[in-house]
Formats: C-alpha cells, structure tokens, sequence
C-alpha cells in the first residue's frame, strides 16, 4: 500500500489509527513498521517529494517535528492543523472533491460550541473535547475524491478553514450526523436548487404534464419549461443518496437497475446541454416530471402552460393547495397546482401512512 493510500484509509478513521488527533500523533504512526508490513512509509521517495514540497511551502523543514510545527502554527488547534495537513495531501496530488452542499451556520439549536458539553456531538459520543475556538460559520457535505466512496461532513470557520469533519459510507450517514450533532434537517442540503439564481437567458429544458385517463391513454394538460442548472443539482443529490451508482451492479433485469442507468443518461445529457447552452425538450420521460416537481412547487420554473385556457403563467401566478386523501392508517397527501382560472396544471402524491 502506497504513502498516500495508508494515508486516505487513516483519513476516514484518524481516532481509530492514531488516538489524539494531531500531526504528531500520525508521524508517529507512518513511521512505525510494525503497525503494517510496509517499510517506513517517512522514508519513501514517494513521501520524500511531497516533504520537499511542503518544505517549498513553509520553509525548510529538517524532521518531520519540525513540519509539525510549521503546520501546526498555521491554525489554533493540533485537531484542526491534522486537518489541514489532509487538504495539502489533497492539492500536492492535485485532488478536488465534490461539493454536494453548503448552507450557512445558523443558531436555531441554541448549542454553546465553547462548552464540551453542548458541543453538539453528546448524542454521538460520550467522550467530547473542549473546543475553546470552534466557531462554525458554513457546513458542507462532500463527495471525496479517494479510491474508496466516502462522504464527509465539514464544519468550516468564519476564514473558511476546516475546524472539524466527520466521514460517512453513505450520503445519509453524514445527513444524520448534521442533523444529530448541529440540528440541521435534511432539507437543508436536499433543496441547495432554491439557492441558485434563475437566469432566464440560460438553457432550459421543456416537458408536457400528463393525465392518465387509463393506463393506454394520457392527456396533455399543459407543458412547463424550467432551467436546467436547477434540474442538475437535483439530479446529482439524488445520484448520490439513493446511490445510483451502486444500482448499475445489481443484475440487468431488476427495475433498480433500469432506473440508475435512464436517470445516470439523463444527467449526462442535461450536463451536455448545460455546457454547449442548447435547450432541451422531453415528450416521453417519465423521471423528468417526478424530479422537476420540486422545481415546479418552489416556483423555480420559467413558465407553465395551461391547455385549456392556452395561457402562460408565471412563478407566483397558478394557486398551490395541499390535499389529502382516506383516514386512519390509510392516509395519503400531496399538492396541488391550479392556473389563475382553476384549471389542475399538476397534482402529485408526496406522502402516504
């Protein structure tokens, strides 16, 4: 195993390999051989190089103590100076990680993050340090760039720099740390679409909305067009937490595995449109109007035609209404989209009991 994989696999787990989470601490670790059947991993060529170029960085560093502590003056907390050292890890090799989300820091959970015992981490773990300089201001979750799939919760300070990450398998392990640990709900992260701005010289894409008056015969009530830089970050969320990718390995003749591969081609082709600024339209695709629904209700579309009136209307014009249907144990709900005349643009299940 090579410097920088035995150094990924310590990234996901660092309490687990090294205890106290300092650049000492991992060193130490990398440096004894009997741990693992490698050699001193310090002693590589591969390691080597990327001393020098630390050394280029922050000025001649002799001993890996000495790299210590020129990293380690570079922020308040040993903690946060071993997370630092990962990102630099990062940019000698050269690797970006993708940003699923980001949402600002906000004190709706009244947690004091001065005291260990508010810290925010007392329903995950028992044993809590003090943090007497953690200031969260941003919250990210990312998709790292390493062999192995792992997601990453990142709690970053006003400077932008990480003062605390916790790693996940799935995209809704780390969802759940940030809701547990910092009170974020998943809602937060699933609609970061709402935040992006509607450019309507942008490319867009265009699909009719049909009734199913049986199962052989639809009715088109209208068509909708709405821009397709909001229907990619859709399509991205949900690749990632329902694990799409996964699905592509189940056997060809499951339904898992039809969806992954028309819903994978669908961002792939609306990612194209994207960059050669073409728009698109889709008169058959049934995953279009199940995504693009959260598009339509959050008023983040172009326009909306209505068939039987043979008007356009804008966000904020057609009326939205919940609705719910049986009692009991046997319950189901959704919303509702009227244009201004009463005609039903759009009616979809959200929920069931």
């Amino acid at each position: 195993m090579r410097v920088f994989e035995i150094i990924d696999k310590i990234r996901r787990r660092p309490g687990f390999y090294i205890g106290d989470l300092s650049l000492t601490n991992l060193f130490a670790y990398l440096a004894d051989d009997s741990l693992r059947p490698e050699t001193n991993v310090l002693d590589s060529k591969e390691f080597y190089q990327f001393h020098s170029w630390l050394s280029k960085k922050f000025g001649t560093c002799s001993t890996q103590n000495d790299l210590a502590k020129k990293i380690e003056s570079q922020r308040k907390e040993k903690k946060e100076a071993l997370l630092y050292f990962f990102e630099l890890v990062d940019e000698y090799r050269g690797i970006q990680h993708r940003v699923l989300g980001r949402i600002r820091y906000h004190k709706k959970t009244n947690n004091d993050f001065s005291s260990p015992k508010h810290f925010g981490l007392k329903k995950i773990s028992k044993k809590v340090k003090h943090f007497s300089n953690f200031h969260p201001a941003f919250f990210l979750i990312r998709k790292l760039s390493l062999r192995k799939k792992v997601y990453e919760f990142v709690v970053l300070n006003q400077l932008e720099e990480i003062v605390h990450t916790k790693s996940g398998k799935r995209l809704f392990d780390v969802l759940m740390y940030g809701e547990e640990a910092f009170g974020i709900d998943s809602s937060e992260w699933t609609e970061q679409y709402r935040s992006i701005p509607i450019n309507k010289k942008a490319p867009c894409f265009s699909y009719p909305i049909l009734r199913n008056e049986h199962p052989d015969k639809a009715i088109k009530i209208g068509e909708v067009t709405s821009p397709i830089a909001h229907m990619v970050s859709i399509l991205n969320w949900e690749i990632d937490y329902e694990d799409y990718e996964e699905f592509i390995k189940t056997p060809q003749d499951t339904g898992r595995y039809h969806d992954a591969i028309a819903i994978l081609k669908l961002k792939e082709e609306m990612e194209k449109s994207l960059v050669l600024g073409e728009n698109m339209h889709f008169p058959q695709n049934e995953y279009v109007p199940f995504f693009a629904s959260r598009l339509l209700f959050s008023g983040k579309f172009m326009k909306i035609f209505c068939d039987k009136c043979k008007e356009e209307y804008v966000p904020g014009e057609p009326k939205i209404s919940t609705w719910s249907r049986g009692s009991g144990l046997a319950v189901y709900a959704g919303r509702t989209m009227d244009c201004p005349k009463g005609h039903t643009l759009y009616s979809i299940r959200e929920w069931n009991t």
